[in-house]
């Protein structure tokens, strides 16, 4: 079965990457930079699942807690929440 190439448009003035044409870049604002590329096939096999090994997870009761401070916005009811 043939795969489908992927294609991402490129600003060409500085790299910004999008799945779908625009007319302006979203990355530096320039008009009609976005160019059509085919994005590199990705590389099969392991699979991430976005934790890092480094950091092994901690129970709950073993995460510490900073206080942090606050910054009042002028509204009672803002602060509140």
């Amino acid at each position: 079965m043939a795969t489908k190439k992927k294609t991402v448009y490129v600003c060409q003035q500085c790299g910004y990457e999008s799945s779908k044409w625009q007319g302006k870049c979203p990355g530096c604002g320039a008009w009609n930079t976005m160019a059509e590329e085919f994005a590199l096939p990705e590389k099969g096999g392991e699979t991430r699942t976005g934790l890092s090994d480094a950091v092994p997870p901690k129970p709950i009761g073993e995460v510490e807690l900073e206080d942090m401070p606050r910054f009042g916005t002028g509204s009672g009811e803002l602060d509140r929440v």
